[in-house]
């Protein structure tokens, strides 16, 4: 088996792409009749369009997903569905043979006007609109030029072997996209008194009693979001990288397609094989182009972001080749496995740190499919909200999560 990983993917798809919605200026389009309310009104304008979406035969790997309201996790199998697209992920699903029919959706507001003879704001009657579209205009120009600079700044500091270009990885993905969707929780330090009367809707986390009264954080439920987010431009960045990868994973066979991620496949061929399948000037270490990032001879996964693997090679960062490996790696979304290793290695030996030895065997015997009790620790945060000795180690059980 091998994967394949892009190469900054929200950097690439945003710097690539030149369809961009002027979040400025959106507007609702009135559904009036299905006759009057048809997809070629909008079709060629940018915003997003409410539809009942019906998936054909031929796409195995499904392109529209829905989310479980109790679980939250995304369904990818369903085969119809009504929801909200973009109109970028419109133009993709008719070329992928996808039957897409405008839907009315109520939208209800509230229009505010002042009074003529007091000045006063006053609230009107409520206005009930069925709608099925928002559209905008295009941007005239990127507005992601600037990324470039910091992904060719990567670029360097990784050939350098220069560890901080980690965090350039960060701020890249932060600032060219978590920005413009960002979900805040207000939070404030308050005692039970305070939360009682003034904060009694939001959530209280007591922290520690002082004085015979419990302090805590208190944090208003509904999230917010800043002033200058602008959700349809996130969301054209979502579809344009899941776009990329759809179209990756349509070039193998759909039976070889074992797991993915945002940005990345695991692809169950030899890679001499799989390369079969790879056009010429795909990989690379360009944006837009792909990398080689492993090659494995065990893979297994439960659920998303739970997974335990067998590298026999990996991507040289450096230079971008394939170099031999014999390394396990084993991740479970939640569950700190260096603290684990670590906590065991303590129990043995007391001290130091664990040898690469004795991170490889743990690695390789712990498995996924036991019904076992892994140990998450936690550091000062914990210890200080237990009153405890600031950097003690604590243990808190976290159940491994079956599939279901």
């Amino acid at each position: 088996m091998f994967s394949m990983d892009a190469n900054s993917m929200y950097a690439s798809v945003e710097l690539l792409n030149d369809r961009w919605p002027d979040f400025t200026r959106l507007s609702a389009v009135l559904y009036t009749t299905p006759e009057a309310s048809t997809l070629e009104l909008v079709l060629e304008k940018e915003g997003s369009v409410h539809v009942h979406w019906l998936r054909p035969e031929s796409d195995l790997i499904g392109a529209v997903a829905t989310r479980d309201v109790k679980t939250g996790n995304l369904i990818w199998t369903e085969m119809e569905g009504t929801r909200w697209i973009t109109l970028l992920q419109a133009r993709f699903l008719i070329k992928r043979g996808y039957i897409l029919t405008p839907v009315p959706f109520i939208y209800e507001r509230t229009t505010v006007s002042n009074n003529a003879e007091t000045g006063e704001a006053e609230e009107g009657e409520p206005e009930i609109n069925p709608i099925y579209a928002i559209v905008c205009p295009r941007l005239t120009f990127n507005p992601f030029d600037e990324v470039r600079r910091h992904y060719e700044k990567r670029l360097e500091m990784k050939k350098a072997g220069d560890p901080r270009e980690k965090l350039v990885k960060f701020i890249l993905n932060a600032g060219s996209f978590g920005k413009w969707v960002e979900l805040n929780q207000e939070t404030r330090i308050a005692n039970e008194c305070d939360w009682c009367f003034e904060f009694s809707d939001w959530d209280f986390s007591a922290v520690q009693e002082i004085d015979g009264e419990m302090i805590g954080y208190v944090k208003d439920p509904i999230p917010k979001r800043a002033g200058n987010t602008a959700n349809i431009l996130g969301a054209y960045i979502t579809d344009y990288a899941r776009m990329n990868l759809l179209t990756l994973a349509d070039r193998f066979p759909y039976e070889s397609l074992i797991y993915c991620d945002t940005d990345s496949l695991k692809i169950n061929l030899s890679l001499e094989e799989g390369l079969k399948y790879i056009p010429e000037g795909l990989i690379g270490r360009d944006l837009g182009q792909w990398c080689i990032e492993h090659e494995m001879d065990f893979f297994h996964a439960l659920k998303p972001k739970q997974y335990k693997a067998h590298f026999i090679s990996k991507e040289d960062t450096r230079t971008g080749e394939l170099v031999d490996c014999d390394m396990w790696k084993l991740r479970i979304k939640g569950v700190n496995i260096r603290g684990v290793i670590l906590k065991k290695w303590r129990d043995e030996y007391m001290l130091g740190q664990p040898t690469d030895d004795f991170t490889l065997s743990v690695l390789k015997h712990l498995q996924l499919s036991d019904r076992m009790v892994y140990e998450r620790l936690i550091g000062i945060r914990e210890s200080f909200r237990r009153g405890l000795e600031a950097g003690e180690w604590m243990e808190q059980s976290k159940q491994l999560r079956q599939p279901s």
